[in-house]
């Protein structure tokens, strides 16, 4: 074998360990992080199924409910429809895409947003004004949850450490200014 043969061999070779390598390192990564959160994630998906607006649903002959999926959070919901959402676990935030018009779409978040501030010791609703008024369109995910609209098509990355907080009893005031802010 030539020389050249030699040292292009070895060379693939190396790369090729290299990239199994950082695979390994990236999958054992993320079996942490969902490790480290599962817990958490758990008493999410028990707060979301347990909450008013859910079991306020079903009254009317429509289904949503969570469930952990792997490392993700699925939620379907059937109605007049049937649709499922994911909840993807990245580092420290779920992320999911919905529609801009998916008005399911839009309580199912609303409601986990509140599931993950109810797991901070927050009382179940304290969240849904902001929700109401669209307030959260405008923050972002330092503020607990982050709206990026393309194409009409919502990316919502709602964050598992810094959650959203609820208004105060002078919440008009604090959210026009929250909106003003972030111009």
């Amino acid at each position: 074998m030539k020389k050249a043969n030699i040292i292009r061999t070895i060379f693939w070779g190396f790369i090729t360990l290299l990239l199994i390598v950082s695979g390994s390192i990236g999958l054992m990564y993320n079996n942490k992080i969902f490790n480290e959160r599962k817990d958490d994630i758990e008493k999410i998906i028990s707060n979301f199924n347990n909450s008013e607006v859910i079991k306020n649903y079903k009254t009317v002959n429509s289904n949503i409910e969570a469930e952990l999926d792997g490392k993700n959070i699925k939620i379907t919901y059937n109605g007049v429809e049937t649709k499922e959402y994911i909840f993807k676990l990245k580092n420290s935030y779920l992320e999911t895409n919905i529609d801009e018009y998916d008005s399911i779409g839009k309580i199912i978040i609303m409601v986990l947003t509140d599931s993950i501030t109810m797991n901070n010791g927050y009382i179940e609703g304290s969240t849904y004004d902001l929700f109401k008024k669209d307030i959260v369109l405008y923050y972002k995910l330092k503020d607990g949850i982050e709206y990026k609209l393309k194409n009409e098509i919502y990316t919502v990355k709602i964050s598992l450490n810094n959650v959203l907080t609820p208004p105060n009893n002078n919440s008009d005031n604090t959210d026009t200014n929250i909106i003003e802010n972030e111009d």
